[in-house]
């Protein structure tokens, strides 16, 4: 397996843990732009660096999984012999905020129930609604907690 290819999964499972929005590593290594974010260098040998795009603040259990990033990066360096690290970029999720992710969720229920020809469609979570589309009127509303049993 390439060097790079190994790099992208170690990078990818950086990219997982909360707070890492983006992730590069080169000599020098090519600066993730996420706007708003913080800038984490650090250094992997022969001039190499990993840059990490994080949130601001930080959480704090994102240090432990940068280190293990390191660790990796620098033995796939040792046993692919490589010297000149290539730059490789990717980028993670970015942060939605609750009404953006609330409209998508409304967008995807609207969608359902036009694929099944239903006036509406509603998510909820316990006895608490949490979005609708479609013709969800008042009466439809009083009668959600008898249609969820």
């Amino acid at each position: 397996m390439a060097f790079e290819t190994e790099a992208e999964d170690i990078l990818r499972e950086l990219l997982r843990q909360p707070g890492a929005l983006g992730a590069a590593i080169g000599a020098p290594a090519p600066a993730p732009e996420v706007p708003g974010a913080l800038e984490k260098r650090l250094p992997l040998g022969n001039g190499a660096e990993l840059v990490v795009a994080t949130t601001n603040p930080e959480p704090p259990e994102l240090a432990a999984a940068l280190e293990q990033a390191v660790r990796d990066l620098r033995a796939r360096m040792r046993l692919s012999g490589v010297t000149d690290v290539p730059p490789v970029l990717l980028y993670g999720a970015a942060p939605r905020p609750r009404d953006a992710l609330l409209r998508r969720v409304e967008t995807l229920l609207g969608a359902l129930a036009r694929m099944h020809g239903a006036e509406a469609a509603a998510l909820t979570h316990r006895d608490e609604l949490v979005a609708s589309a479609g013709a969800f009127d008042e009466a439809r509303r009083v009668r959600l907690p008898f249609l969820r049993h």
